[in-house]
């Protein structure tokens, strides 16, 4: 992270919270498996969305917020925000099927930070 270049913005895509899921609870499958057994009711809905929870929390908590102390030294504000929603369960389906037009999919995150504070 160092070696970057910081005179223009910087993208930083994470894969997850995609399945599978490798927070707590740990949710590992091929993905396309994991929504189908879901969509068949084999694995319980609440399972996957607190599985989606802790693949969330892993990845904010293990790669957002472990780099953005040394971004905000470089940039005045960071941006978290997501490329598309993720259905569990809703309309009866699972994952980000790209021919639905639903809020859920459509409608992302925009979460500005300009300064940490110590709790």
């Amino acid at each position: 992270l160092k070696a970057l270049i910081f005179k223009k913005p910087i993208i930083i895509h994470y894969l997850q919270p995609h399945a599978p899921y490798f927070g707590v609870p740990k949710l590992i499958d091929d993905s396309n498996k994991i929504y189908e057994r879901a969509g068949k009711g084999e694995i319980p809905k609440s399972f996957i969305i607190s599985a989606y929870i802790g693949n969330l929390h892993k990845v904010l908590k293990d790669g957002v917020c472990r780099i953005l102390p040394e971004l905000l030294k470089k940039k005045k504000r960071v941006i978290i925000t997501s490329d598309h929603g993720e259905l569990l369960g809703e309309y009866g389906q699972f994952n980000h099927p790209y021919y639905l037009e639903v809020p859920e999919l459509r409608e992302v995150p925009w979460f500005e930070v300009s300064e940490l504070k110590r709790r």
